[in-house]
């Protein structure tokens, strides 16, 4: 009898171990698994792989249809209330920093009052961290043209959504300057409007290149918090990404203040512009919109070719066909290619325009200036790096490498509309 308890006691032990080390090892496998999903892979875009996630169909280039749907006027004016409001917030902040920091005019320690530079570039981040949060449902939460803009070339939204959100960007922010001008006239004449300038000392170039990179940080971004692999995967990935959004513009203001005094935003550059109304603004202008615009495509461009969910099962499609069509037509002939998106092919040659018009209307303003015109001021000292030190006219843009450009921008849109 007890032999026989001793034997039942030893089997209850053995198959309490063996299910002990079964759930240890179910545990092991399911927190490998997170982990798996949790780094990213991306098994699901191999050939034979099942997604959890489906990537949106592309939006058509010309909707018609939606001019007649009261959602997309309700997220035009939701555009319009946001850039509004972004522009009077921020450069009622600037204005009165500038006004804080006037020993002139206060009596203030010029080294240790107001908000500083770090406190505007709060100002703005925090106000796109607000607004996207709140026009996210609504609009997409965009306020910046050149947003709108590289969501065009990745076909997120239509050509007429994008011209009615730019329309509305750039009213809203007109308005909200206007009001920051109405409040506070004097003083928003004597600090400069928050208009953005090409500061001295600071080529056109440096202050393109300076517009264009942190354009992209900003385009970048955008594309990464909304990609829908990430959303799939990380359900909190929607509520928090207008946090990085607002991160990235202030990042990017705290490195381009001192160059440009941060545009990144056509609508806010223009708006600045329009409502003070200096001719120093409106010659530096056109760097608000080609820097941003360029920053947006590049930023729209890697994120479609390279980081995109699908990107490299669109990269075997296409080499697919393209072996296809070799073996079918070794020595040339049709060949088959789907024709290039018309999206992408209007929006570069649109931005070559720009491009080419800006440089050659830089080139015209400084001869007409050259020439004369204006009463001849008394000299005043500049830096030894100063803009008005030397200023040599701006060369048109190379043919060559815009033609190259094109080229290599069209050849990769040749994948065809998704």
């Amino acid at each position: 009898m007890e032999g026989a308890e001793h034997w039942l006691l030893s089997a209850v032990e053995i198959c309490s171990f063996s299910l002990s080390v079964k759930l240890a090892m179910l545990h092991q496998c399911k927190h490998s698994q997170a982990r798996a999903n949790a780094m990213g892979k991306e098994a699901d875009v191999e050939a034979g792989g099942v997604r959890d996630y489906e990537d949106p169909p592309p939006a058509p280039l010309v909707d018609i249809d939606e001019l007649g749907r009261w959602s997309l006027y309700r997220a035009v004016i939701a555009e319009f209330v946001a850039t509004l409001l972004f522009l009077y917030v921020t450069v009622a902040t600037v204005i009165g920093y500038k006004h804080q920091t006037d020993a002139s005019a206060s009596g203030a320690d010029a080294a240790c009052g107001g908000v500083g530079v770090l406190g505007i570039a709060w100002a703005f981040g925090g106000m796109i961290f607000i607004l996207v949060y709140c026009t996210a449902g609504i609009s997409g939460g965009h306020i910046n043209p050149a947003v709108t803009f590289g969501l065009f070339l990745a076909r997120k939204v239509s050509l007429v959504r994008a011209i009615l959100y730019i329309v509305a960007q750039c009213l809203g922010a007109v308005c909200g300057v206007a009001l920051v001008k109405g409040f506070q006239s004097s003083f928003y004449d004597r600090y400069g409007g928050g208009a953005n300038e090409l500061a001295a000392g600071y080529s056109k170039g440096t202050g393109l290149a300076a517009e264009i990179i942190g354009t992209f940080v900003l385009v970048y971004t955008v594309f990464s918090a909304t990609d829908p692999k990430r959303n799939a995967r990380d359900s909190h990935v929607p509520v928090l990404a207008p946090l990085p959004i607002g991160f990235a513009v202030f990042m990017v203001h705290l490195a381009t203040i001192p160059v440009t005094g941060t545009g990144i935003n056509p609508a806010r550059s223009l708006g600045a512009a329009v409502v003070y109304n200096n001719s120093k603004a409106w010659s530096d202008q056109w760097i608000f919109w080609v820097g941003p615009f360029i920053g947006a495509a590049i930023a729209a461009l890697y994120h479609q070719i390279v980081l995109r969910a699908s990107a490299r099962g669109d990269f075997h499609q296409f080499m697919t066909r393209i072996k296809k069509i070799r073996h079918h037509h070794p020595a040339g002939g049709a060949t088959g290619l789907p024709s290039p998106d018309p999206g992408v092919v209007v929006v570069v040659a649109v931005a070559v325009v720009i491009v080419v018009t800006a440089g050659r209307g830089g080139v015209e303003l400084r001869e007409r200036r050259g020439r004369g015109g204006a009463a001849p001021t008394a000299p005043t000292p500049t830096p030894p790096f100063s803009c008005a030190a030397a200023s040599p006219p701006l060369p048109s843009p190379d043919p060559v490498g815009v033609i190259v450009t094109v080229g290599v921008v069209v050849v990769v849109a040749s994948r065809g509309g998704r």
